[in-house]
């Protein structure tokens, strides 16, 4: 049986003549729930997040990097990390992209 958000959702889906004041009322959900699925669903749990500047690899030689930085007892500080995967970020971009639409990550 599908929970009764699901049902609102695709209520609405098909009948978007009625508000979403009054779909909520009618499966008994929380109106302010329904609006937000409804703007943006949630991701299956199998999704991959879309919003990742690295790959894999790339975040597992930044922690090999962190890793490295432990072992010779080095604090590791966040703009050691973050300037590390600024400079896999810089090395992929197009020798063609201008200096201020390279991706960068954290405080520019």
């Amino acid at each position: 049986m599908e929970k009764p958000i699901n049902l609102a959702i695709k209520y609405h889906q098909e009948n978007p003549q009625f508000s979403l004041r009054s779909v909520a009322e009618h499966f008994s959900v929380s109106r302010a729930t329904l609006q937000r699925q409804v703007k943006a669903p949630l991701k299956a749990k199998g999704d991959k997040n879309t919003n990742k500047n690295l790959s894999d690899i790339e975040e597992k030689a930044v922690c090999a990097y962190i890793n490295r930085l432990d072992r010779i007892n080095m604090s590791i500080r966040p703009e050691f990390v973050r300037d590390a995967a600024n400079a896999i970020l810089k090395e992929q971009q197009s020798t063609a992209t201008p200096l201020n639409n390279i991706v960068t990550i954290g405080p520019h």
